[in-house]
């Protein structure tokens, strides 16, 4: 009985170390392809011009609407100079701006 406690515990020790080897490795592939998501939007001159404009509904159709559909963001974040947060998309829904 003793020698199949120490057996199960053995598997499950197993099992959670391969399942965090998945999730941090699923975690780090997401990260790296960030920076090419993100480029998509800064490169666009109707980008800068509307969100220099605050333009929400425009940011929400394309940066935020969009980019979590088509990336599968949870949520998207448009910062002025300061890296201070004019805009917020989160889970599909326009967060206000009470940052």
């Amino acid at each position: 009985m003793f020698s199949l406690d120490i057996t199960r515990s053995i598997s499950r020790i197993r099992t959670r170390a391969q399942q965090e080897r998945f999730a941090a490795k699923r975690l780090t592939a997401a990260i790296e392809v960030l920076p090419e998501q993100q480029r998509s939007a800064t490169v666009w001159d109707d980008a800068v011009e509307q969100t220099a404009a605050r333009d929400t509904k425009w940011m929400d159709d394309n940066l935020g609407s969009w980019m979590q559909s088509y990336f599968g963001h949870d949520e998207n974040y448009v910062l002025d100079q300061a890296n201070v947060a004019f805009f917020a998309a989160v889970l599909g829904e326009i967060v206000p701006r009470t940052l």
